[in-house]
């Protein structure tokens, strides 16, 4: 124990960059929501949550779901575990998008420096999907 304290020290002393050190930290918050289409459930709409930009991209969701008949959807949310801490803080990037027949919406952006939130409640509105690039986030809000 007296090593890994003084490795440490040491460590940071010179200005590593990365040290061992155990943690778990918020990739993607626990989210909860609701779907609608003209303020109606939007049933049958296929929610899907991405860890990264670089995901999306290849189509390769992390968590999805199909809404419910009240339009609701949930996921648990992702913690990651790590040996090592990198000095600095973290990149916190990851999306939402929901598919309604076909059409592909984006539901909520986060691309940001720091840990991702711990929970999220998303209100979700297909209505209008031009106000999806009016905060820059998408077409959902978070809810109150």
């Amino acid at each position: 124990m007296r090593r890994v304290a003084l490795m440490t020290v040491v460590c940071a002393l010179q200005g590593c960059a990365v040290m061992f050190w155990p943690n778990t930290h918020q990739r993607i918050p626990e989210l909860s929501g609701r779907v609608t289409l003209h303020g109606i459930p939007a049933t049958g709409a296929h929610v899907s949550v991405f860890a990264s930009r670089s995901s999306k991209e290849q189509s390769v969701p992390t968590f999805q779901t199909e809404v419910g008949s009240d339009g609701a959807f949930s996921f648990h949310g992702h913690r990651a575990f790590s040996l090592f801490m990198v000095m600095g803080d973290p990149i916190s990037s990851w999306a939402l998008v929901i598919d309604q027949d076909g059409q592909k919406y984006n539901g909520w952006s986060n691309s940001r420096i720091g840990y991702a939130e711990r929970q999220l409640a998303l209100a979700c509105e297909l209505a209008d999907p031009e106000k999806q690039y009016i905060e820059g986030r998408g077409i959902c809000r978070a809810a109150p």
